[in-house]
Order: C-alpha cells, then sequence, then structure tokens
C-alpha cells in the first residue's frame, strides 16, 4: 500500500459523506459512552456492522480509492475474491495515517463538535 496523501482524506471525506452515516455514527457514540469501559468494543463492533451495510452508496468511491492506494486498476480490484479485499481494508485501517485522519478531523471524533 503506497503512503496517505492529503487527496486521500478528500476521499475518505467523500466517502462518509455518501454513506450518510453521520446520525448513526451520533447515536452510536451516545450509546457507548452511557455503557462506559464495555461501550468501546460494542461501538467498534457497531461502527464495522454499520459501515459493511452502508459501504453500498459509495461503492464508485471505495473502488477507486482501494485501486489508487494499492496502485491496481479499478477493474483488478473488483475481480479481488473477499479474502483478499478484507486484507487490503484492514491494512488500511491498521495504517497510522490512516488513524490520524479520524483523530485530528474534528468533525468526526467526538463527533458532537460537527453537528
Amino acid at each position: 500500500m503506497r503512503k496517505l496523501n492529503v487527496e486521500d482524506s478528500f476521499a475518505f471525506s467523500e466517502i462518509l459523506d455518501r454513506m450518510g452515516i453521520q446520525d448513526d455514527l451520533n447515536g452510536l457514540m451516545d450509546t457507548a459512552k452511557k455503557m462506559g469501559k464495555d461501550g468501546q468494543s460494542w461501538l467498534g463492533g457497531q461502527m464495522t456492522l454499520l459501515l459493511v451495510k452502508k459501504i453500498y452508496k459509495a461503492k464508485k468511491e471505495v473502488l477507486e480509492l482501494l485501486a489508487s492506494l494499492f496502485e491496481k486498476d479499478v477493474e483488478e480490484i473488483k475481480k479481488l475474491e473477499i479474502k483478499e479485499l478484507g486484507t487490503m481494508i484492514s491494512e488500511l485501517v491498521k495504517n497510522e495515517d490512516f488513524g490520524s485522519f479520524f483523530q485530528y478531523n474534528p468533525c468526526f471524533f467526538p463527533i458532537d463538535k460537527c453537528t
């Protein structure tokens, strides 16, 4: 995977916007806060389910981003086996720069700063 850059942050933003998950995330964050320390693992699972549920809304953008990040054609990404796709997404999510995008963007964490 290539190094993330500023253009990628715009792609992440567009994907999240297209998915329309802001209200869902706000609700999940509120519930997790009420759960205390148990809320963190619950939140992770719920966020994963939410992303999987809504990813179809940003299919084109996700395919283009993955193709760019892994220096492949979109058609190559479309033909990947699910396991390969999962490995790529896992590599992206574990990337330190990916986490920094969310950590330093006040519109994501905490969510309530932008609503």
